[in-house]
């Protein structure tokens, strides 16, 4: 099973850009929980005559998170925009900021977005056992959900509803009131007429 704590696939640089960026978020917000939603790398390399340095190379991370930290601890827009300033040196990084109480009220809700990341998001922090207090309910039929949440991304990337989205029920198919994979017995009935015949004297 994945580590769903483990970003060791990651590359080397992306490494060290979630760490840095995860320190100094620790640092401003003393969260509970840190989940990666999302990044990107853009690594572009050029080669020039012309110039003193022929070739040079240029990385840039970006990425969107999802900080929750302790109830009534949730910074006002002006203390995000200056968190997001200090992780500018490590690259573009989107903070999506709610308490614990809240995420843990929309899983309940079945909100597509908070119940996902739960169950799917890497973790890059966390404190104090904080992802069992959300008490994730389960998505049955995971692979039909998978298409709901993959859908939800494609159409919205930006995901500006993400706090209204849900989940829609799929309909479970109809049971016949038998077990799945129990044959049931079939029963034939043989009617034979016999007619009785006068034996030769």
């Amino acid at each position: 099973m994945k580590n769903k704590n483990s970003i060791a696939h990651f590359s080397d640089k992306e490494q060290n850009a979630l760490y840095c960026i995860k320190k100094k978020i620790v640092e401003q917000l003393h969260p509970l929980i840190i989940y990666s939603i999302e990044n990107s790398i853009c690594q572009t390399l050029r080669r020039n005559c012309f110039a003193a340095e022929k070739r040079a190379e240029s990385w840039e991370f970006s990425g969107t998170l999802l900080v929750i930290v302790p109830a009534n601890k949730e910074p006002d827009e002006k203390g995000k925009k200056e968190t997001e300033d200090l992780l500018k040196p490590f690259g573009s990084v989107n903070l999506i900021i709610h308490n614990v109480g809240f995420m843990a009220s929309k899983i309940r809700e079945n909100n597509l977005f908070f119940s996902w990341v739960h169950r799917n998001a890497i973790a890059l922090y966390e404190r104090e056992n904080a992802q069992q207090l959300l008490l994730p309910l389960p998505i049955p039929r995971l692979a039909e959900y998978k298409h709901q949440a993959e859908c939800f991304y494609l159409q919205n990337p930006r995901m500006d509803n993400y706090i209204e989205e849900k989940w829609n029920a799929v309909e479970q198919p109809k049971s016949n009131g038998h077990k799945k994979g129990k044959v049931q017995p079939l029963e034939l009935r043989l009617l034979i007429a016999m007619k009785n015949e006068e034996k030769p004297n």
